[in-house]
């Protein structure tokens, strides 16, 4: 796949950006866009993305996905697509925590980092927006929008972190998102070549596995052990009212329908 870069001082968001050419490209093309500023980044559920100027990383990715024989679109199911980002996003995060483990994907995909010997303080460090564009019936092309923290200060924020936050080091934004582009690219093979490395991957990485947590689904309040993420992108997990009350399995099937409690990430 042949992919394109634009660089700009600023812009409003680089998902849009890369919209806009992903209306002109060439099928199996790919775009990357970057900004040291964007002013209106956008998070999932309408959230926005609040990037520091200059010291964090705004990426975006478009993709034209390549034609079969029959001149439709060769495309990778959905929600393995979203676990490939995430685990391409986290696998780079991870690489720059010095100590193992202190990584995970929240689901859906959003990338924390906790504090070493603290087993519940997390913190966001990056986020992701997929958008997908379609032509008719046609899924055409997809949009993928990853924030990063990276060089600003989240020392005094809650439920926010950076890479320079817990490293106390500074990156090159520039030789990250290069490195982001081929790590994003290799799990997108990956996706063709061992879907199952993917969803075992993914797995590893999810926080909140086999431990029992207060959450609150759907306005009540209870216990919840994650099991894992089906192929429908849905939370499994083993949900109680009450420490005394009997477990059930339940599934999840929106982000929205499920408080953390037991982080302080929901702001």
């Amino acid at each position: 796949m042949k992919v394109f870069f634009q660089h700009l001082k600023q812009t409003t968001s680089s998902n849009d950006i890369a919209s806009t050419w992903l209306k002109q490209a060439d099928p199996g093309s790919a775009c990357v866009v970057t900004t040291e500023e964007q002013t209106g980044g956008r998070g999932q559920r309408g959230r926005t993305w609040d990037q520091q100027a200059a010291l964090d990383l705004a990426w975006s990715m478009a993709i034209k996905w390549p034609l079969d024989g029959r001149g439709e679109s060769k495309i990778p199911e959905p929600i393995l697509l979203n676990k490939a980002i995430a685990v391409a996003i986290w696998t780079m995060v991870d690489s720059l925590i010095p100590a193992p483990g202190l990584t995970g994907i929240k689901w859906p995909n959003d990338i924390l980092i906790r504090q070493d010997g603290n087993q519940i303080a997390w913190q966001k460090c990056a986020g992701m927006l997929i958008e997908n564009v379609w032509k008719g019936e046609r899924w055409d092309g997809t949009v993928i929008g990853v924030g990063i923290n990276i060089n600003s200060d989240r020392s005094e924020e809650t439920g926010r972190t950076s890479l320079r936050s817990e490293t106390q080091t500074w990156s090159d934004i520039s030789r990250f998102a290069v490195n982001l582009q081929e790590e994003v690219m290799r799990q997108m093979h990956s996706l063709e070549q061992d879907a199952g490395a993917i969803e075992a991957a993914y797995q590893r990485a999810l926080i909140g596995t086999d431990q029992w947590h207060p959450y609150t689904l759907l306005n009540e309040k209870g216990w919840g052990k994650i099991n894992a993420v089906g192929q429908d992108g849905e939370l499994q997990m083993h949900w109680r009212v009450s420490d005394a009350s009997s477990a059930k399995k339940t599934s999840v099937n929106q982000s929205n329908q499920l408080r953390w409690d037991w982080l302080d990430l929901n702001a």
